[in-house]
C-alpha cells in the first residue's frame, strides 16, 4: 500500500488587539482623507462655475452701461440746451383720408423735423403741440386770384370745434439735433370738444357730441414756440 503524504496547514497568525486597532485607525484616516479630497474637488468645480457666471454678469452690465451712454445724444444738461424756435424746426401734418363719414374717425400724422444747426429741446405732447380742428374763416373772399388765394390760406383762421389739449396730457420732451425727426399719430373721431369740461373732468370720445356734416380745417400750432404751426389739412365730414 502506498501512503499518501498529509499536507500540513500553516497555523493562522493571531493579530493582537492593539495591532487590529491600529489597522482600523489607518483605514479610517484613509477614508477621511479621500472624503476631504472629494469635497475639495466639488468646491473647486462650484467655484469655477460661480466665477464664470460672475464674469458673464459683469460683461452684461458693462454692455448695458455702454448702450445707455450711446443713447444720450448730448452730454450737456437739458437746462443749458436752448428751446427750439420756429427757425429750428418745422411741423408737417398729413391725414390718412380727406373725407370721413359721420361717426367715423380719421388718423393724422404729425411730424417734427429739425432744420437748424444747433441742438434744441421741444415738447411734442398733444397738450403743447395742439391739433385744432374747426370751421375755417377766410380773411377775404372777394379776390379770387392765385396770389390772393395763397395769402388767404396763410391768413386762414380756425373756429375750434375740437382740440387735442382738452384733457391733461403728460409732457413729451424731445432733444433734437440737425437732421432729426419725430413722428406721431393723432385720431379724430368727428366729435367736438368745444363747450365740454376740460382737464381732469374731460369727457371720453364716446361721450362727446358729434360735429355736423361739412368741411373742416385741421392744423397744429405749438403753444411754447411762437410762429410754429403746421400746414392746414382739409377734412370733409359726410
Amino acid at each position: 500500500m502506498v501512503t499518501m503524504p498529509v499536507l500540513k496547514r500553516k497555523p493562522k497568525r493571531k493579530i493582537s488587539a492593539a495591532r487590529r486597532r491600529m489597522y482600523i485607525r489607518r483605514r479610517i484616516i484613509v477614508c477621511v482623507g479621500l472624503l476631504a479630497v472629494l469635497v475639495f474637488c466639488i468646491f473647486c468645480i462650484i467655484s469655477v462655475f460661480k466665477g464664470i457666471a460672475a464674469i458673464g454678469t459683469a460683461i452684461s452690465k458693462h454692455s448695458d452701461v455702454t448702450l445707455s451712454k450711446q443713447l444720450v445724444p448730448d452730454p450737456r444738461p437739458v437746462g443749458i440746451i436752448k428751446k427750439c424756435s420756429a427757425k429750428d424746426v418745422r411741423i408737417e401734418l398729413t391725414s390718412a383720408s380727406q373725407s370721413v363719414p359721420m361717426g367715423g374717425s380719421v388718423e393724422f400724422t404729425a411730424r417734427i423735423v429739425h432744420e437748424g444747426d444747433d441742438s434744441c429741446r421741444i415738447d411734442a405732447s398733444d397738450g403743447r403741440m395742439v391739433l385744432t380742428i374747426g370751421d375755417s374763416v377766410s380773411a377775404d373772399k372777394s379776390d379770387k386770384s392765385d396770389k390772393s388765394r395763397e395769402k388767404q390760406e396763410k391768413q386762414q383762421k380756425i373756429e375750434p370745434q375740437w382740440r387735442s389739449d382738452v384733457c391733461g396730457i403728460p409732457l413729451k420732451p424731445l432733444l433734437m439735433a440737425k437732421g432729426d425727426s419725430y413722428e406721431k399719430k393723432i385720431v379724430w373721431s368727428t366729435d367736438a370738444t368745444v363747450g365740454t369740461p376740460t382737464g381732469k373732468d374731460c369727457l371720453d370720445d364716446a361721450d362727446l357730441p358729434k360735429v355736423s356734416r361739412g368741411t373742416y380745417i385741421a392744423q397744429i400750432a405749438h403753444k411754447d414756440v411762437s410762429g410754429l404751426q403746421s400746414n392746414p389739412v382739409v377734412i370733409s365730414v359726410r
